[in-house]
């Protein structure tokens, strides 16, 4: 019996803490407060690019890979090699102006790598331009790179091919980033 009544009181002990508690009233500030903010807006998922269309130059491979939501276009040199150019997202924090974007690039070259800006020409939300790189700044052959970042239908993308050996190629580059749309 002695052990029912501990057994009772215990429980009733247990039951008195998880017990929700009454609200304390409020007082007439707090009842003027303004309600809780709202839950911060999500930010839309960027526009998939297995959709982008673009005009391919005579000749031109190109592949879509899902995993990195990237366009890889291979264009074939007369030597046998090939020059690559990638379209893909460009990300909020890459620069839409030339200059910038060359000292944003320059964080990941080649110490003492410098960067000339041969052409340039405004993009919707952005720029393209022809740069001549100079790995290392002692490359007496400075390479050419075409660099673009603009908006395509609400959608920021950028447009690169660093490895550009004929003018020719160039200008099926800016012609191929210039041609994306969805």
């Amino acid at each position: 019996m002695r052990y029912l009544v501990v057994l009772a009181l215990w429980i009733a002990a247990c039951g008195q803490k998880d017990a929700p508690k009454a609200p304390a009233p409020k007082s007439e500030a707090a009842k003027t407060e303004a309600p809780p903010p709202a839950p911060p807006i999500q930010a839309e998922k960027p526009k998939k690019l297995d959709g982008l269309k673009v005009t391919l130059p005579d000749g031109w491979k190109s592949e879509y890979i899902a995993d990195s939501d990237l366009w890889v276009f291979q264009a074939p040199l007369a030597d046998g090699r090939s020059s690559t150019t990638r379209i893909g997202h460009a990300p909020t924090s890459l620069p839409n102006a030339a200059d910038a974007y060359i000292e944003h690039k320059k964080k990941g070259w080649v110490q003492g790598t410098t960067a000339e800006i041969v052409t340039q020409e405004p993009r919707p939300g952005g720029f393209a331009a022809t740069l001549k790189v100079n790995v290392g700044g002692t490359d007496p052959n400075p390479k050419t790179e075409y660099h673009a970042v603009f908006e395509v239908g609400g959608t920021r993308l950028r447009c690169e091919n660093e490895w550009i050996p004929e003018d020719a190629l160039r200008d099926q580059v800016a012609a191929l980033c210039r041609s994306a749309a969805f």
